[in-house]
């Protein structure tokens, strides 16, 4: 049986480097969602083997790996800030005049199968 194929270097960096960009950690779960998200992967990466993947990032010497837990593990850009969003903060720090809005914004769009989000 062929083992799923990996990402190469380059784009590897790039859905790290996408995910600091959105703010979120880079734990193994959202970089295989990240790389299986490009149109030219079709899905394939999603389903990578995580061992690999992990191992393709200690290779590389632009990243560092730290685990996270027994199962999961993180990879981080060397000399970049970590500033990630942590999205199991119960906290809300949006005003609700935001949600209000945002609500309302909803709420006057179209139903119907135009309407993707």
């Amino acid at each position: 049986r062929r083992a799923n194929p990996l990402p190469k270097e380059a784009e590897l960096l790039w859905a790290v480097r996408s995910l600091y960009s959105d703010k979120l950690k880079p734990c193994s779960r959202m970089l295989k969602l990240r790389l299986a998200a490009r149109p030219k992967h079709n899905g394939k990466l999603k389903h990578c083997d995580a061992g690999r993947l992990r191992s393709l990032c200690e290779r590389s010497p632009k990243l560092h790996v730290e685990p996270l837990g027994t199962n999961d593990w993180a990879v981080f850009q060397r000399n970049f800030v970590q500033d990630f969003v942590d999205v199991y903060n119960e906290i809300d720090s949006y005003p609700e005049e935001v949600w209000q809005a945002a609500e309302n914004y909803f709420g006057s769009l179209a139903e119907g199968p135009s309407l993707v989000l």
